[in-house]
């Protein structure tokens, strides 16, 4: 679980013997099921769908940027997407399949 996990896949690829994956991609998934939105950053998303208190009640001391932080809101955001979208139903391989682009 990421959000734009290309990027989260950088970083921890640089551990020895890393065995992180598959990934859910938060941001594939907005794109997917939100398009034409103007910015699918984390924090933008967590601000749209106002859930920015449940993400605060289980990080207080922490902000945007900050892995656990980060992990969390995606989670947050991911639970939000099912519930929305009615995605509670689908199999894992199609949330792990969600590849949606937005035209350039």
């Amino acid at each position: 679980m990421a959000h734009n996990g290309s990027t989260e896949k950088r970083f921890l690829g640089n551990f020895p013997l890393n065995r992180f994956g598959p990934w859910v991609d938060t941001l594939d998934m907005a794109r997917c099921l939100y398009p034409g939105l103007s910015d699918y950053s984390l924090g933008a998303l967590i601000g749209l769908f106002r859930l920015d208190g449940e993400v605060r009640q289980l990080c207080p001391l922490w902000n945007y940027h900050d892995a656990c932080f980060d992990a969390v809101a995606s989670l947050v955001l991911f639970k939000s997407m099912l519930d929305a979208g009615g995605l509670w139903s689908l199999p894992m391989d199609a949330l792990l399949e969600m590849r949606c682009r937005q035209s350039l």
